[in-house]
């Protein structure tokens, strides 16, 4: 989940459009997805590229009238999204994105919809080493993870 605000693809999304944006660094290739115009997961693609020049794309999807469109933009220094958030933070993001989806929902003409949701949380405590689950990772790797959950989900090739 990222709850940050992106200017760039922000301003550019339909109400309640879904979108993708992806980007091109020497800090490595990263994206986003956004799903009905505000919930954004964020996604580390690949390590960082410094024999290519900087890139980044955008493709929309205008879900009211089905029309795809793809552009180009300047790289606007996208940086990974925490991986964990703080309790707070965490309630605070899903607040902020259920009131817009709300908000794009009224402004779209539909009568009568109610926008909630609520995510069933886990102690931190039983998938991380760390003694506090107030933490936010600006990354992680393998030996962040609690050796139970290394164990359960063994890596793959």
């Amino acid at each position: 989940m990222d709850f940050r605000p992106f200017a760039a693809v922000d301003n550019a999304l339909p109400r309640l459009s879904h979108a993708i944006y992806v980007e091109r660094s020497s800090t490595g290739l990263h994206g986003f997805v956004v799903l009905f115009g505000h919930i954004r997961m964020y996604c580390k693609l690949g390590p960082g590229i410094t024999t290519k020049e900087p890139c980044a794309i955008l493709g929309l999807l205008d879900v009211t009238t089905g029309k795809e469109h793809f552009s180009q933009l300047e790289p606007q220094g996208l940086t990974e999204a925490p991986f964990l958030h703080s309790t707070k933070n965490l309630d605070q993001g899903l607040r902020g994105w259920t009131a817009e989806m709300q908000r794009q929902v009224s402004e779209a003409g539909a009568k009568g919809w109610l926008c909630s949701g609520e995510l069933r949380r886990s102690p931190c405590l039983t998938f991380w080493k760390s003694s506090t689950a107030d933490v936010s990772y600006s990354s992680w790797g393998g030996n962040t993870l609690a050796p139970s959950v290394l164990a359960a989900h063994p890596k793959k090739n």
